[in-house]
């Protein structure tokens, strides 16, 4: 016990030592690790085609090394308890798997991040079946099926659930046997991603291994703010995540901005019918890099990519509206910052 306290003092004086010297903490292994793309799809056979294996091709000389990504399985209602593939339109089996395969062979590790729509519009944070018990029964399969999914296909990690709102915070215990069954199907690490208003009120991150937020942090409004504006306007959002987390990397399992005009304003707003602001995008990732970058809590963040690649309205360019910084002045920003995380971390 003498020789522990010796130790613990030991450890305040050092630390008090280079407090005063000036010199910097260590920052943790995982500290921006993750460079990621988040990829979903919207039909059957979408993961197969020769043009998302050529989307995927591209990523890597961005400095990506983590691929997220996301087929959907759908309820016909917020009040069904009943979760299946949608015919047609929720990704196959053996094309998420070609897709983890291509991304592999690629050099990125793959994350595999399932989720939940409602086939009438609604979103899925607003959630509330007939029957918790029955819902939970059956997202507990939905689940399992892609913890198995992601051990036959190499996945890194699997995220468990995503913005369900409705449920992560007024039913621990249901979630608890989610992930209970998830680890049943697969030994790498879990997360969940949980909407930026709701993370601090979940009571099961202790169950997982990384906090996960889905990061639409609402920044300066107005059509154009200025790049001082939205470096400022993230300082709440840091302090309040630095404040409150507990001691495990957080990941931003999503981020994102999309290029029209008033789009820092509330980025989890789309098809707000706007004019195209592709220079707004890249002044807000400019300020979203210089603001987490030094942040010792960040594991790394998860970009939009192709956000639909089954449809050519999000193929990017300059004219796209959508979050994809593909063909627009966001692209080589985040390519500079990822080569500067990669270059920092010494490292893929």
């Amino acid at each position: 016990m003498a020789g522990h306290r010796l130790r613990l003092w030991l450890a305040g004086a050092l630390a008090v030592l280079l407090a005063g010297c000036g010199a910097a903490a260590p920052r943790p292994a995982w500290h921006l690790s993750v460079r990621g793309m988040t990829y979903a799809g919207y039909s059957g056979p979408v993961f197969c085609r020769a043009a998302s294996d050529a989307r995927l091709a591209e990523l890597p000389a961005l400095h990506v090394n983590t691929l997220a990504l996301v087929p959907v399985w759908y309820q016909a209602t917020a009040a069904s308890t009943t979760i299946a593939p949608w015919p047609g339109i929720s990704p196959t089996d053996a094309c998420v798997l070609h897709a983890m395969a291509t991304a592999r062979r690629l050099g990125l590790r793959v994350i595999l991040k399932p989720f939940v729509d409602v086939r009438d519009g609604t979103w899925r944070a607003l959630i509330r079946p007939a029957d918790w018990a029955a819902w939970f029964a059956s997202y507990r399969a939905f689940i399992a099926h892609y913890a198995r999914l992601a051990t036959e296909g190499g996945a890194w990690a699997l995220v468990v659930g995503t913005e369900l709102s409705s449920s992560d915070a007024s039913q621990p215990a249901r979630w608890r046997s989610v992930i209970a069954s998830a680890r049943r199907g697969f030994a790498g690490p879990l997360t969940y991603a949980a909407d930026w208003p709701q993370y601090r009120a979940i009571a099961f991150w202790n169950d997982l291994n990384w906090i996960g937020i889905d990061a639409y942090f609402p920044l300066a409004p107005g059509p154009s703010p200025s790049a001082s504006r939205l470096l400022g306007a993230w300082q709440p959002w840091l302090a309040q995540i630095t404040a409150w987390h507990p001691d495990k990397p957080v990941l931003l399992t999503e981020i994102g901005y999309r290029s029209e005009r008033g789009a820092t304003a509330d980025p989890a707003v789309f098809n707000r019918g706007a004019p195209p602001d592709p220079a707004l995008q890249a002044a807000a990732f400019r300020a979203a890099f210089r603001a987490l970058t030094p942040q010792p809590w960040l594991m790394g963040t998860l970009w939009f990519w192709w956000d639909n690649p089954s449809t050519a309205d999000h193929a990017g360019g300059p004219l796209d509206r959508g979050y994809t910084p593909r063909g627009k002045p966001a692209q080589p920003v985040l390519a500079k910052w990822y080569g500067r995380w990669a270059a920092e971390r010494g490292g893929p």
